[in-house]
């Protein structure tokens, strides 16, 4: 059944990913970059992998500290209690958003691809426009999070 709902997620996850990709030409960012790099495009996909791995390892660390911080000002926070729903409410944002930064390090194994080469070329690219635009989506959200969650430390402060 967990299975089953992650499954679901995902297929979720990747048409919102490519609905937000709708306009990107890969076809022309790829021929660019091997012009530039003289590389295969799958060398430039398997780049593309590493370098989101590194981005959301790092995103991952800044969620993590932040789920300790919002934790910290929940326990502290003086006795406004709408000030606490607040720091809770943001304390599960961040732990939603790292949910999604760990779906940035699933592996892409043959399980999840198919037998051929060919399917296997193809899971890859869309992998890579999936990780792409959910980075970038998760990015803008922990932005947000972390703007209102200096608001409420600003708050706990002052109030």
């Amino acid at each position: 059944m967990i299975s089953r709902l992650i499954a679901d997620a995902d297929k979720a996850l990747l048409a919102l990913a490519k609905w937000r990709a709708r306009n990107v030409d890969d076809e022309a960012f790829d021929e660019l970059s091997m012009n530039v790099r003289n590389v295969s495009r799958e060398e430039i996909h398997f780049s593309f992998l590493i370098a989101v791995d590194a981005k959301s390892s790092a995103l991952l660390t800044h969620i993590s500290i932040m789920i300790a911080f919002s934790i910290v000002l929940f326990e502290s926070a003086k006795s406004n209690v709408y000030l606490k729903y607040l720091v809770g409410l943001e304390a599960i944002a961040y732990v939603l958003l790292a949910c999604l930064c760990l779906r940035f390090i699933r592996i892409l194994g043959p399980r999840r691809v198919g037998r051929t080469t060919d399917d296997y070329l193809r899971a890859l690219k869309t992998e890579v426009i999936f990780r792409r635009e959910l980075y970038e989506l998760t990015l803008n959200l922990v932005s947000v999070v972390t703007i209102l969650f200096a608001v409420t430390f600003s708050l706990n402060l002052f109030l």
